[in-house]
């Protein structure tokens, strides 16, 4: 770099930066592939700015890590939304429809309690390992055994974290919103709006979780035989956890994979804790409390769901009070990954009718 830089007397100071910065950069990744990093490097990179290249702000609102697409138009008084993630991911995977629904609205996403940038706070952490009578720490324990969490009803560490959800909302926008959850993040909305919060004003949920589906499907078969189906050690873990949620995968590079796989395992502990705290509620303990929900709601499930059958889809539609539910043909468990213009045209036509 120095030889380049003293032989070129005359030329423009940014032209030699710029070799320079090229250069460094080129070192760096090479010492990243080198040590197996570059997947880890890269991800880093696409979390941090691509939602910043899109006109999405990655920030913290009310005191939770949370993107932010604000609204394209001035010309309208369309109240927030706030969209609730699933199980084992981050904020990230609601993308589309921060990217999609953001043309009229203010569009938030947080990452939940223990997923993603938001660590547990150590008070709710507290709350949520109430449950386990074996003391000492989670991570050193096995998860709960299906047999078990299905047969607890959900008790105060579900209220804790629903009522943590909720009082984020409190902090994080003033006056009327909208809430949409997708799986778990459809639970929890649901959960929270049986609350009946102060402006709350539409619900959508996204091939929630929750309910018992009348029909057993080979994932909840796995499930009871206390498999974890969503487990990833492996490459060929990653993909078939992909397979189960997309009918159409979407194409990610092997170093990538191989870093969100490594991502994962180092939060699996926290998570692990989260989901078997939640796990009454996801698996069954939304039913009860359907009828409570005020708030028109519309549910949308993906036709070829094989994490959580559209059987149950029903139950939603004859348990809550006012509510729409529609099929999306073709769609897998993560439709607005699958099917994305047609389930951001069923909610905005859903939201602009308030």
């Amino acid at each position: 770099i120095c030889s380049a830089a003293g032989a070129a007397d005359g030329m423009p100071w940014w032209v030699i930066a710029s070799a320079i910065a090229v250069a460094a950069v080129s070192a760096i990744g090479v010492a990243m592939v080198l040590s197996g990093r570059l997947g880890d490097g890269l991800l880093h990179l696409a979390m941090r700015w691509g939602p910043r290249l899109r006109g999405i702000e990655r920030t913290r609102r009310g005191g939770w890590p949370c993107l932010i697409a604000a609204r394209r138009t001035s010309s309208t008084d369309a109240p927030p939304l706030i969209v609730l993630h699933g199980l084992g991911v981050r904020k990230e995977t609601m993308l589309p429809l921060l990217e999609g629904l953001r043309g009229s609205r203010d569009v938030l996403a947080p990452d939940l309690p223990g997923f993603g940038e938001h660590d547990l706070e150590p008070k709710l952490a507290r709350v949520l390992r109430a449950d386990r009578d074996d003391g000492g720490d989670h991570d050193e324990r096995a998860p709960l055994r299906f047999a078990d969490v299905i047969a607890r009803t959900p008790g105060p560490e579900v209220d804790a974290y629903v009522a943590a959800i909720e009082a984020w909302i409190g902090r994080a926008v003033d006056g009327p919103f909208d809430l949409a959850g997708a799986s778990m993040g459809g639970a929890l909305a649901t959960a929270v709006a049986a609350r009946r919060p102060a402006g709350l004003r539409r619900l959508v949920l996204l091939g929630p979780a929750g309910v018992r589906a009348p029909r057993t499907n080979e994932f909840m078969e796995e499930v009871a035989r206390d498999v974890n189906p969503l487990a990833i050690e492996t490459i060929a873990d990653f993909d078939r956890v992909i397979d189960l949620n997309f009918t159409t995968p979407p194409r990610i590079p092997t170093f990538v994979k191989r870093a969100l796989a490594r991502d994962l395992k180092r939060r699996q502990p926290v998570q692990d804790l989260v989901t078997d705290a939640l796990g009454p509620l996801l698996l069954d303990g939304i039913r009860n409390r359907l009828a409570s929900v005020v708030a028109p709601t519309l549910v949308l499930w993906g036709g070829a769901d094989e994490i959580l059958d559209p059987s149950a889809a029903p139950i939603f539609e004859e348990g809550l009070p006012d509510a729409v539910v529609e099929i999306v043909d073709g769609a897998g468990h993560t439709l607005h990954g699958d099917r994305p213009r047609e389930v951001i045209a069923r909610i905005e036509r859903f939201l602009d009718d308030a």
